[in-house]
């Protein structure tokens, strides 16, 4: 696995690289064509020369970064000199008087007089100069340290390089600066080398710089530059045939290895998983020749169990397996076994999060199928932004195959984005909302008659029904959804809070309802009494007491015309304090026999 997740690493490097998706079924009849020793084989020699490629790959970039980065040092020189006075600049005519004139300049103390009389103090005294290429975060402290362990008796130039340069060690482009640091040599008695010139070198060699020779003339570096130039040149060409060379290499490793099969290095990875599961499995073995082992499986599958085993101990007359069944009770509980598909393992995966189900316990997660997408619409139901996630999960859903590697939480959650999706454009609907703008698909069935005085003395519009508002047989209103007369409404958000919120009130108390449905089924099928006597019916009769009489009140509410509609949340306090109701909706007595009950 370690050479294959190598060689997938670096196959990806490669440009225009496609490694097939893995097609595990197909695979799979195709596995024994496979084995071990064959595939190990060209492993570890697809391996080797990978590894041969890397390095050579590595050493052409170290030279060609080597001579990008002294060409432009190069450069800066040049820049530098060709800024001189004509005084100062060396030539070819008189390169040893120019040098003389400079030696005697440059060597004279700074505290000598104007004349230059003081012969006493000596000095042989020279400006010098370092010039190298440093990354660029590297920058500010190579300078810091230089102006602390100098002194302050150096200057520091940089440059800043505006091409990338790839790192031979990591592949990753690094942004680099060309520096000069000037300095005033004094050479020691019996020595080369100055004390801060080894100073210098010393902190150049701590931040892993790379330092070039600075040219003694303009012409001289004129002829480095040029040279360089065609060094460059070589080594690019010469880089563009290794990579040439390697991508025809990998295309034996990226080719189909069947007609519409995976890649070879796909089938190698896959090989390798296969086969290092069936080891894992027969760690768990007992025994030295005849391996035995106890485990777990289902029912339903024992005959197809048995059926395979028999199948595969044919083809080996060399050895056979057989299933003996251990009929008695077991002394732990059995494992919880779900079967999944594609489509209902990530809403499995979020029920066990909360919990598995203990052996023969009803599943939640056949509800959690419909009833998490459906709650995620009706909090997110808007017809725009639900599209845009149904549209996502339909792309996920079609491209399933070319996003199983690249983008696999997408590809396992690809069914349950595209039914919040479909359950948000619904509820959007309900709502009648897209992107926060009505959307008035069949009429409104308010009308505008104008502007007149509202319950408080201000002038408000005072929209008319044009349906049957008293439910008498007449017109009906808006067909599905919200009625875009709402929207812009002066009393739109107390409307919409409270529809929203007594629809959350009802979905709510109707999935408690199933739960504890649930719980008792649980409870009859492991014959637990107590559990169904002291906790799920008391709480069944205590949920539709109190919280199914809310809902049938808000039921009753929306679908009678009422002259003086009484309030639920009254109703309900006075229901559970056992106070009197001013205004009760299915009179007093009711209300007190279920709180009674």
């Amino acid at each position: 696995e370690r050479i294959v997740r190598f060689l997938t690493d670096e196959l990806v490097k490669v440009p225009g690289a496609d490694i097939s998706p893995g097609r595990v079924d197909e695979f799979l009849i195709y596995s024994e064509k496979y084995k071990l020793d064959d595939v190990e084989a060209s492993l570890k020699r697809t391996h080797q020369d990978f590894i041969h490629f890397k390095e050579s790959s590595a050493n052409i970039v170290a030279r060609r970064n080597a001579a990008l980065e002294e060409r432009y040092v190069i450069q800066t020189a040049i820049t530098s000199m060709s800024q001189m006075p004509n005084a100062f600049r060396p030539n070819t005519a008189n390169v040893k008087q120019d040098v003389d004139q400079f030696v005697f300049a440059a060597s004279r103390s700074l505290l000598d007089d104007e004349g230059g009389t003081s012969a006493t103090r000596i000095l042989e005294t020279m400006f010098s100069n370092v010039a190298g290429v440093i990354p660029q975060v590297d920058q500010d402290r190579f300078a810091r340290a230089l102006f602390r362990a100098t002194r302050g008796n150096t200057f520091t130039h940089f440059q800043q390089i505006a091409e990338p340069m790839q790192d031979p060690k990591t592949d990753r482009e690094l942004h680099k600066s060309v520096f000069v640091v000037y300095f005033q040599d004094t050479t020691r008695p019996g020595s080369s080398v100055s004390a801060m010139s080894e100073r210098i070198a010393k902190i150049c060699s701590s931040f892993g710089v790379n330092t070039y020779r600075w040219p003694s003339s303009l012409e001289a570096a004129e002829e480095v530059r040029l040279a360089l130039t065609i060094q460059v040149e070589d080594q690019q060409r010469l880089l563009r045939a290794h990579e040439s060379f390697v991508r025809s290499e990998a295309t034996s490793l990226l080719e189909p290895a069947r007609h519409r099969g995976n890649s070879v290095i796909e089938e190698w990875r896959m090989f390798c998983a296969k086969e290092k599961s069936i080891y894992a499995t027969l760690n768990l073995f007992e025994g030295h020749m005849n391996l035995r082992a106890s485990c777990w499986y289902p029912a339903a599958d024992e005959e197809e169990i048995r059926r395979l085993l028999i199948q595969q101990s044919a083809g080996h007359g060399h050895s056979s397996a057989m299933l003996v069944a251990d009929r008695t009770m077991p002394r732990k509980q059995p494992p919880t076994y779900i079967r999944r598909n594609e489509f209902t393992a990530v809403f499995q995966d979020l029920v066990d999060t909360y919990g598995k189900p203990r052996y023969g316990e009803a599943n939640p997660a056949l509800f959690a199928v419909v009833t998490f997408p459906f709650l995620f619409g009706v909090m997110f139901g808007d017809i725009g932004h639900g599209s845009m996630l149904l549209m996502l999960g339909v792309y996920a859903i079609r491209r399933s195959d070319d996003i199983r590697l690249k983008i696999p939480d997408l590809h396992a959650a690809r069914y349950i984005v595209f039914m919040m999706g479909f359950f948000s454009v619904y509820a959007g609907l309900l709502y009648n909302d897209i992107f926060s703008v009505g959307l008035n698909l069949f009429g409104s069935r308010w009308r505008d008659p104008g502007i007149g005085p509202g319950h408080d003395g201000t002038e408000v519009r005072q929209f008319k029904p044009m349906y049957d508002a008293r439910n008498e047989g007449g017109v009906g209103p808006y067909p599905f959804g919200v009625d875009p007369a709402w929207h812009g409404a002066q009393n739109e958000l107390v409307f919409m809070n409270s529809l929203k919120m007594k629809m959350s009130v009802i979905i709510g108390v109707v999935q408690m309802v199933v739960g504890l449905l649930l719980r008792i089924a649980n409870a009859l099928h492991e014959r637990n009494v107590t559990d169904l006597v002291c906790e799920c019916i008391p709480m069944m009769i205590f949920m539709l007491c109190f919280f199914g009489f809310m809902d049938y009140m808000i039921l009753y509410k929306w679908v009678t015309p009422l002259a003086d509609p009484p309030s639920i949340i009254n109703s309900m306090i006075a229901m559970a304090m056992w106070t009197e109701d001013s205004n009760p909706m299915l009179g007093a007595e009711l209300p007190r026999l279920l709180m009674a009950v």
